[in-house]
């Protein structure tokens, strides 16, 4: 049997070249500048106003995960595992189970806002004041941390006031909190209220 030469318009495959024209590059270097200065607000925009605010909402309204990502405990746990306290085979299951006792944590405070204010409970947060931490503070923070074990640099420090209101069916109240943030060895890190 012979090959039959196919006819038509599969008589040829046409190789289709994408070439974009200016304006579609344009649009696509606008879009990729957008997304870098995102990115870089996010990961380098860190501030200890915002990471207190975003602690405050990971604990009222989140679960573990999100107060991981809201303390930047990746942070402590790769100061961690430079000193030798936490292998590098154990960083997942320490993630995992400190993640867990977080969740604990968040289920509990949102039970008992619930509670309190009721079902549909909400509430808003205003940072009221932040204090810059100076060196003696910054040092006594630097000794607590060091147990760690790691080389340890706290270079800049903050309390933060934020003050909570809380509304639901039940009633509403206000709470105020001191949110502790660190940069150590250039990051920042809550180290809790």
């Amino acid at each position: 049997m012979a090959n039959k030469r196919r006819k038509g318009r599969h008589a040829a495959q046409r190789r289709s070249v994408f070439r974009p024209d200016r304006k579609t590059l344009m649009i696509i270097g606008g879009v990729l500048v957008a997304a870098l200065i995102v990115l870089l607000v996010c990961c380098c925009g860190s501030d200890p106003e915002s990471m207190s605010e975003d602690y405050i909402d990971a604990v009222f309204a989140g679960e573990g995960e999100d107060v991981w990502d809201a303390m930047n405990m990746d942070a402590i746990l790769d100061l961690a595992v430079e000193a030798g306290k936490v292998s590098e085979d154990d960083t997942d299951s320490n993630r995992s189970d400190t993640i867990k006792r977080f969740d604990g944590m968040c289920a509990d405070v949102q039970a008992e806002c619930a509670g309190k204010y009721g079902k549909d409970w909400s509430y808003t947060v205003e940072i009221r004041k932040t204090t810059e931490l100076g060196d003696d503070s910054l040092r006594k923070y630097e000794n607590n941390v060091k147990d760690i074990g790691a080389d340890i640099d706290v270079t800049e420090g903050a309390e933060v006031e934020l003050s909570v209101h809380f509304e639901g069916k039940k009633g509403s109240g206000d709470e105020t909190y001191t949110i502790t943030v660190l940069k150590i060895n250039g990051d920042w890190v809550v180290m809790g209220n």
